[in-house]
């Protein structure tokens, strides 16, 4: 076990003891009902995180009042229905040892996929990330009770479950910090204009909901630190609130947030952002009161989890997608295998990208998130046959499978014709705010060699090869090839695929030109690598605008750098050709041709094309010939993962 004085220590919030100091934050998951229920999902995804380890699982964003739906999935703790179903759900974590908690909110005027009648909020204030076409009714006194009524009913029904606590959402979204917002509250009677009349909500809340759960259940708030909103309040405003509510003696601890849903890539921050990022904000307000601080943010690292707490910065160290990417991130740590954590990249891909689609939450590495109950913990099984299996390409896909494969006991030997793992991901890294993408790679290197995978790299193999080694079973992974620039052009132009660009690390010159059929990260790191170059750039996108795929976290990171470097954007556009340092352009909502002159370096992001030869080599002439990832069809590596991840258990 390794030493970590302060991160599997115990603490108590109020009078409950947590057997460590790690949090399993709470958060969307899209796995409840249409009918607002708790499900079997859900059950296994908490069990999971307590199984792993963690101390604390806080169940998360639970609608307290029928008008109150962040989401159309939304667990309903409002409904005695559910009393029963969470039953099930607290007493699954509690066989693993945890603690769990509940966390109650409304969504006020910000929403997720949900498209109610009507909203309640402070003012006639919309929320312009979430909008569904209205703005908000603010709310009469009689709503505000109503509101204050459905809490109440909500923690009750949470302790009648089980729930061992209860947390009030006072973040980044829910409707008791839109009170306490300088830029969703404007009104102007006893619960807006001032601190204390922005306050009272908040305050007559936490009295209603204490005065209902009695004095020894733990109860929390999650706070936001900062909004980070041009008419929003700042670190220093949400300190003072800190401090009116902890005096009040109320309340057991504060787990912190940040910004808001017009601000989200400082809530859900990607690799532009880095790891540990709000410590320093998170220690201001720890200092300011005396109740149990927690600590959150990119924090997915246990030596960096145990500094923050040895240095006094926080009581608690909370996740959400760490633990989302590697659920026995606590087992691991304390047994001294840190180098076999997964550690989540923030690549928002699986998880916030689909939770505001409306879709279940995942994690691109993780195959088990949201499916545990089939693919979770334990579910591996020992095969009646131990086969001899041959897997080639090294990409995510080939990594995976030979993993998953040789955990069951399979001999599995890889082949990487390159002179490194990793396929694509290795060029995904390059672009700047990216190199995190590496870990995917690194972790499942690490974990393939504990199983023993025998990898031969710099080895190219061929049909011959294969039936010459006659193995029980042949995993073609070779991963997939840029197609050839979708337009004419001459040799004064110089032009580049994004693999070409990024592998060759070519002089740009001084002008360059993006042409993006992608609509994702390719095109999108590429853009940051040219700009980084100091470039002047311009884009052509067959989009209706760039990065159409990209979740908004990335667009909220990456437009501004865009509007810094002053970069041209030509939406819903093709080129025609690159002749003598011109390209033409058509498109853009007219009818039009237009020529971009003096351009030095022309940079296409087209879909690749599976490499499929071998494949179709061995097919009809081994026995079990099996392909996956992106030389079946391109996609993401989300995708290869899960495949390599299923074909390994079927081997």
């Amino acid at each position: 076990m390794s030493d970590y004085q302060y991160l599997f220590s115990p603490i108590k919030l109020g009078k409950v003891e947590l057997r460590n100091r790690v949090v399993f934050l709470p958060h969307l998951t899209m796995y409840g009902t249409r009918a607002g229920l708790e499900s079997e999902y859900s059950h296994n995804y908490y069990a999971e995180r307590a199984k792993g380890g963690a101390g604390l699982i806080i169940h998360g964003c639970n609608c307290s009042h029928p008008m109150g739906h962040l989401i159309n999935v939304e667990v309903s703790a409002y409904d005695e229905e559910n009393i029963p179903l969470y039953r099930k759900t607290v007493d699954m974590v509690h066989e693993h040892g945890a603690k769990i908690f509940g966390q109650l909110t409304f969504g006020g005027a910000q929403v997720v996929q949900w498209h109610p009648l009507l909203l309640w909020a402070p003012s006639n204030i919309p929320d312009h990330i979430t909008k569904v076409g209205m703005v908000p009714k603010a709310m009469e006194i009689e709503d505000i009770r109503s509101v204050q009524k459905g809490f109440v009913q909500s923690a009750l029904n949470m302790l009648k479950a089980g729930f061992d606590g209860v947390e009030l959402k006072m973040a980044h979204d829910g409707l008791i910090r839109q009170f306490l917002s300088g830029y969703y509250n404007k009104r102007t009677d006893e619960y807006g204009g001032s601190f204390e009349n922005r306050t009272r909500f908040a305050l007559e809340t936490i009295e209603a909901v204490r005065a209902a759960i009695g004095p020894d259940i733990p109860l929390g708030i999650r706070l936001v630190l900062d909004e980070f909103l041009a008419d929003g309040f700042g670190l220093d405003y949400f300190i003072d609130v800190a401090k009116v509510l902890a005096a009040t003696g109320k309340i057991d601890y504060i787990s912190p947030s940040n910004a808001s849903y017009l601000s989200y890539n400082l809530c859900a921050p990607t690799m532009f952002h880095p790891q540990g990022f709000a410590v320093g904000m998170i220690a201001q307000m720890k200092a300011a009161v005396d109740i149990p601080v927690f600590a959150f943010g990119r924090i997915n690292d246990p030596v960096m989890a145990e500094k923050i707490l040895a240095d006094g910065q926080a009581d608690l160290i909370a996740m959400a997608r760490p633990m989302l990417c590697e659920p026995e991130w606590v087992n691991k740590a304390k047994a001294g295998k840190e180098d076999e954590i997964r550690k989540c990249v923030a690549c928002n891909q699986g998880c916030i990208t689909r939770c505001f689609e409306g879709l279940p939450i995942r994690c691109i590495q993780n195959p088990a998130g949201g499916r545990e109950g089939k693919l979770g913990i334990g579910t591996v099984t020992v095969p009646d046959k131990k086969k001899r299996v041959m897997v080639i390409g090294g990409g995510p896909a080939g990594l995976k499978v030979a993993e998953v494969a040789a955990k069951r006991g399979h001999k599995v030997t890889l082949y990487e014709k390159g002179t490194q793992l990793g396929g694509q991901v290795n060029l995904a890294m390059i672009p700047p705010s990216r190199n995190e993408f590496g870990e995917i790679v690194r972790h499942l290197s690490i974990v393939s060699q504990k199983y023993g995978v025998d990898v031969k790299l710099q080895t190219e193999v061929t049909a011959d090869m294969v039936l010459a080694e006659k193995p029980d079973a042949v995993v073609i992974a070779t991963g997939s090839t840029p197609t050839a620039a979708p337009f004419a052009f001459d040799n004064q132009t110089k032009v580049y695929s994004v693999a070409e660009l990024l592998s060759q690390k070519p002089n740009l010159g001084s002008k360059v030109v993006i042409f993006d059929d992608d609509l994702h990260w390719q095109s999108a790191g590429a853009a940051l690598y040219v700009l980084e170059q100091g470039c002047e750039l311009e884009v052509i996108t067959t989009g209706f605008f760039f990065g159409k795929d990209l979740d908004f976290v990335d667009l909220l990171n990456t437009y501004p750098v865009f509007g810094e470097n002053k970069v041209k954007i030509t939406p819903a556009s093709g080129i025609v050709e690159v002749s003598g340092r011109k390209v033409t352009v058509a498109g853009g909502f007219t009818p039009h041709q237009t020529i971009i002159e003096n351009v030095d370096t022309v940079i296409y992001a087209t879909r690749n094309m599976p490499n499929e030869d071998l494949y179709f080599a061995l097919k009809g002439k081994v026995a079990e010939l099996h392909r996956i990832g992106d030389c079946v069809a391109t996609r993401k590596v989300e995708h290869a993962i899960r495949e390599g991840e299923l074909l390994g258990r079927e081997l």
